[in-house]
């Protein structure tokens, strides 16, 4: 998820005051709250920003094929298998519902075992699907308008989200598969979208290969298998699409088999989404690295994918300026509280991204880029952050840190050097 993006719809007022409504965020003061919260910004009044539309993609998207009413019989299995899923879901039972899902896609089937998986963690009270307007895509295919009711265990109120539904039969067997997206196709890229979002697919399409280019450079890898993006119109849809508690401010999110998923607004600061995309793209890369990739250090994980997008934003200077400000006051994190993305306290959310980044800037100049890799794959493939260090930078990852700290300070308040052992000669 990255915050460049967050931080200049901040910059530029649309999240200066309660009057001006950030398009598809529901979590406007949330953002405002933690990039204040890391002493980054104020909540001085800025002026408004207008944006200028985007012209139409040049590339035409796969048209979406004339629907009609769905035949009666089809239509009840469809609501039987509603059913069952609502049924799975209300049990906390995820391979009930994983034998709902179509499994043709495998990049949606591992983003639904994710979404069934955080049932675990943070099971429902409530729970309902709504299904309605039943009609044929084509032969083995029907839509229907869905929503989805739930209420998180513990939580005092209930969320909802509307959204078309695609259900297929596969050998009379009828399966969820999703949401009915539009398609843009190019050479290993596929960007799924909604009906008015044309825009902002061929944009993403155009921008792609040129960030996974500037990526793999600096993971010196390559990746050729095709890249899913998945564009949504609301913020309010990508948390839902990612699991039922996630409630955070969000830009972008990846995990790995997952597609890149991100909110699409309907006329895109071009800039900015390239941001998103080149974080994104980002863990896409770090995921590559090794099978234990995700189970690395949360501000790491963060800090290299703000890495991979600084190109396309500020370089760097945000995230520097502002660990120099805190290093001064003496408001830095012990880099446990920024390790765990499910217990990570809200205050410190932002400095995950801002404190990570500045350390993979300093890492990538002390110890350059062959080294940095050997750091990361090297946690990918299961050592410990501090094993990692010692293997990569022949140092403790807490010396590591001790000297990036210093390196924060005016020279005169670092803390001195260890005394080198006296020669024995």
């Amino acid at each position: 998820m990255s915050t460049a993006w967050l931080r200049r719809m901040f910059e530029r007022g649309w999240v200066s005051d309660e009057s001006r409504k950030l398009p598809n965020t529901i979590a406007r003061a949330a953002i405002a709250a933690a990039l204040v919260g890391s002493g980054a910004i104020s909540l001085a009044p800025r002026p408004a920003w207008a944006q200028q539309a985007s012209p139409a993609a040049a590339t035409p998207a796969t048209p979406a094929q004339s629907a009609s009413p769905a035949p009666a019989p089809e239509e009840a299995k469809v609501l039987a298998l509603v059913e069952r899923m609502t049924n799975a879901v209300l049990a906390t039972d995820i391979a009930a519902y994983i034998s709902c899902v179509d499994k043709a896609d495998p990049v949606f089937l591992q983003e639904q075992k994710n979404w069934a998986k955080d049932l675990d963690r943070k099971p429902v009270a409530e729970f309902s699907i709504a299904a309605a307007k039943f009609r044929a895509q084509s032969e083995g295919e029907i839509i229907a308008d869905l929503t989805m009711t739930w209420k998180l265990k513990g939580s005092e109120s209930a969320r909802s989200l509307k959204y078309a539904g695609r259900f297929v039969d596969r050998k009379g067997e009828w399966l969820y598969a999703g949401e009915n997206w539009k398609v843009l196709e190019r050479d290993n890229i596929k960007v799924f979208f909604d009906e008015g979002r044309e825009n902002v697919a061929g944009i993403a399409a155009d921008v792609l290969p040129a960030i996974r280019a500037h990526v793999h450079e600096g993971f010196a890898l390559t990746i050729d298998r095709v890249q899913e993006v998945k564009l949504y119109s609301s913020m309010q849809h990508l948390q839902q699409s990612i699991y039922l508690s996630y409630t955070d401010g969000i830009s972008g999110w990846n995990e790995p088999g997952e597609s890149i998923k991100m909110v699409a607004s309907a006329h895109p600061d071009k800039e900015g989404l390239t941001s998103v995309l080149a974080h994104e793209y980002g863990h896409v890369c770090t995921f590559e690295l090794g099978p234990k990739a995700n189970e690395a250090p949360w501000w790491v994980l963060e800090g290299v994918a703000e890495l991979s997008s600084e190109h396309y934003a500020d370089k760097g200077q945000f995230a520097q300026r502002a660990v120099r400000r805190m290093a001064k006051s003496g408001r830095l994190r012990e880099w446990d509280a920024l390790s765990d993305f499910h217990n990570t306290k809200q205050a410190d959310m932002q400095m995950v991204y801002t404190q990570g980044h500045a350390m993979l800037g300093y890492i990538s100049e002390r110890f350059g880029r062959e080294k940095r890799v050997v750091w990361l794959k090297a946690m990918a493939t299961g050592s410990s952050l501090d094993v990692a260090s010692k293997a990569a930078f022949d140092l403790s990852f807490a010396e590591v840190d001790r000297q990036w700290r210093d390196s924060l300070l005016p020279q005169e308040e670092a803390a001195p050097a260890p005394a080198e052992p006296a020669s024995k000669e």
